[in-house]
């Protein structure tokens, strides 16, 4: 029985890139900064960006999110699935419409290398995603190893809130949070503090419903006659005397 070639692992200089704040598996590698995340799925060797349809949708809301959706990345070649996965975190669309364009662009266009799929990413707006070779430790023989990025910008449900992913993927291997590089103890502090001031003000604003008494507006039977008829009659007076 033929043994089933293993992923080749990226040069530790791109490996280190390709993982900043991140991890990797079998399937893929994944990074982030505090505003995007960004997928490397590991492709076939010959794989060719016309061949790839990317797709990232909403699914149900999640309450332990502020109640954002879950955002599904599926990934088909030829027609055939090539991977899916549910997000860790909700992420920020564009216009489908715009997308379907430039998903348009991509099959139109060939795929020398990077160059062709990354020019028409660059003008994506719904989902950025490009095909490009990386070099690999295997041997020393210029191999190199295909993937198809995929860049998404985090959603939040708090905007002053840095938000930093445990994992790419729900049920997938999570890292620590400890060790995330760009993660500093500064704004750490700071996340806490505004954190704290929230949680206080929503607690002070509850008490405060709760602790509200109705108030009873009594308003005059004949208020309005008094407005129609009073008013009216010395309007016309006025009139007469002018």
């Amino acid at each position: 029985q033929q043994q089933q070639q293993q992923p080749l692992i990226p040069v530790a200089a791109e490996s280190s890139r390709l993982t900043r704040n991140g991890g990797q598996t079998e399937a893929y590698l994944w990074s982030q900064t505090a505003e995007e995340v960004v997928l490397h799925l590991r492709v076939p060797a010959d794989t060719k960006a016309k061949e790839l349809q990317v797709a990232v949708f909403p699914e149900h809301p999640d309450p332990a999110v502020g109640g954002l959706p879950v955002h599904v990345v599926h990934v088909t070649r030829r027609g055939a699935e090539l991977w899916r996965g549910e997000l860790f975190g909700s992420v920020v669309l564009g216009d489908p419409e715009q997308a379907d364009m430039d998903q348009e662009r991509h099959s139109r266009g060939s795929d020398a290398g990077a160059g062709s799929a990354a020019a028409a990413a660059a003008d994506m707006s719904w989902v950025e995603w490009q095909v490009h070779d990386v070099p690999t430790t295997t041997a020393d023989d210029g191999r190199r190893e295909r993937l198809l990025t995929i860049t998404l910008r985090k959603d939040a449900p708090l905007s002053q809130i840095v938000q930093w992913w445990s994992s790419l993927v729900r049920g997938g291997p999570e890292i620590a949070m400890s060790a995330l590089q760009d993660r500093s103890a500064a704004q750490q502090a700071r996340n806490k503090t505004f954190l704290d001031n929230y949680a206080e003000a929503m607690r002070l604003f509850k008490e405060k419903v709760k602790n509200r008494k109705p108030e009873e507006i009594v308003i005059p039977d004949d208020l309005g006659g008094q407005d129609d008829g009073g008013d009216g009659g010395d309007s016309a007076d006025d009139e007469g005397e002018g």
